[in-house]
């Protein structure tokens, strides 16, 4: 039998009329696949990253993002190699030939949280990141590259956070809980806390750990015991002693206002209820310092930030001696 025309046109556009459910069907293939591929990808980064950092394995751990950031250091800026999964915020530095040869810095997401820095002239595209432990600047390349990774650190430390429980700053968070950003060297010619001695060759630098000015011999000669930073006592400016000390005392006049029994308050509790407020108790705790970095030649450094001959460890190779003169346990 011979076929019309028309069921020849018939015939030859029948591959070309799909019915709509076989095209969502053949879209959803694909896109799987596609997904499939995309976390295939994601798997093997991960595992390279986790080799490259001598993480403990982890099937749950995902790698989100990895760049370079320029950190600002005691001494100078320094460029470090950043990365964020999903429970932990790592940089390192010296990476060569794909081999980092230092000792990974790693923070919990859930301890983690960040501040913007405003732009100032050239220096641009800045935030803080936060933690118990340490806190530090770090500046992105370009504006977009800072928005990525600041909205990338805070969702995912938000999740952390909400899956752990814990949350970071706490907000009854005590002067000592707070962990100061380094003001570098090179922003201050004299002492920033009696602004009369100038920084020389002979005239050291020096870092107080609870406010992370910089500050001369004279003024930071005293030492403090900051559970966040160290078990031992550390280097701490006049300033901070003694509103650490205010807030001691403020902390163990709270403790003795909890009376054993309630309806009958010992003598001790009763004369502290009817003494005026203290001053210690209304400390203003300020934020951390906000500043810009000083110019840099912008070329890769490979040195540590744990630099042998650095002021940091010069400090704790005389922290024994200092800790047995009497003068400093105030």
């Amino acid at each position: 039998m011979d076929s019309s025309p028309a069921d020849a046109f018939d015939q030859n556009s029948a591959p070309n009329n799909v019915s709509p459910t076989a095209a969502v069907q053949s879209g959803q293939m694909k896109s799987t696949d596609l997904a499939g591929r995309l976390e295939e990808t994601r798997t093997r980064e991960t595992i390279a990253a986790q080799n490259l950092l001598n993480l403990p394995p982890n099937p749950n751990q995902k790698l989100l993002a990895r760049g370079l950031l320029m950190k600002i250091c005691r001494k100078k800026p320094k460029y470090r190699t950043f990365f964020l999964f999903n429970d932990i915020l790592v940089y390192t530095s010296n990476i060569v030939y794909g081999k980092s040869f230092s000792e990974p810095t790693i923070f919990p997401l859930e301890e983690v949280s960040i501040k913007n820095v405003n732009d100032s002239g050239i220096f641009r595209n800045g935030f803080i990141i936060q933690t118990p432990r340490k806190s530090f600047t770090v500046y992105a390349t370009i504006a977009d590259e800072k928005r990525r990774w600041m909205e990338g650190i805070q969702f995912y430390a938000n999740e952390a956070q909400k899956r752990t429980g814990k949350f970071y700053p706490q907000p009854d968070a005590s002067v000592i809980q707070k962990c100061p950003v380094w003001i570098p060297n090179s922003e201050a010619m004299c002492c920033m806390v009696c602004l009369d001695t100038e920084f020389t060759v002979v005239q050291r630098r020096h870092h107080c750990r609870n406010c992370g000015r910089v500050v001369c011999g004279k003024c930071s000669q005293y030492r403090w015991v900051l559970p966040s930073q160290c078990p031992n006592q550390v280097r701490v400016c006049a300033d901070c002693h003694e509103k650490l000390r205010a807030e001691q005392l403020a902390e163990k006049a709270k403790a003795y206002q909890a009376p054993t029994d309630p309806l009958r308050p010992t003598a001790g509790v009763a004369a502290l209820q009817a003494m005026p407020p203290s001053s210690a108790a209304s400390i203003n705790h300020s934020g951390l310092p906000e500043f810009a970095p000083p110019s840099w030649n912008p070329k890769l450094l490979g040195d540590s930030d744990d630099d042998p001959h650095s002021e940091s460890s010069s400090d704790i190779s005389g922290l024994a001696d200092q800790i047995a003169d009497s003068r400093y346990l105030r």
